[in-house]
């Protein structure tokens, strides 16, 4: 939606819609890099947990860990999400 535009706006919280300018394309980078060091943590993670596993050890702290690593890349993906929304809508 382009602003100004006010039928069926999407849904963009104030938060972002509210700010002067649009992210920077390094901004999204950052964010794009978060997102990629998330996923390797979660792979890793992943491969601790099978790991530990096929050797009778126990898991539950492991496994934890990658709930709160799986977590934390969705929030960063939501972030991007809403970067994107955030610069459409300002264009």
């Amino acid at each position: 939606m382009r602003a100004g535009s006010h039928s069926q706006r999407e849904f963009v919280p104030a938060l972002w819609y509210n700010h002067a300018m649009a992210f920077s394309a390094a901004d999204l980078r950052m964010v794009d890099d978060h997102i990629a060091q998330g996923e390797r943590h979660v792979t890793r993670q992943e491969e601790l947990v099978a790991w530990l596993k096929s050797r009778g050890h126990p898991t539950d702290m492991a496994e934890q860990l990658l709930a709160e690593f799986q977590s934390t890349l969705l929030q960063h993906r939501a972030h991007r999400e809403l970067m994107r929304q955030a610069n459409e809508y300002l264009v």
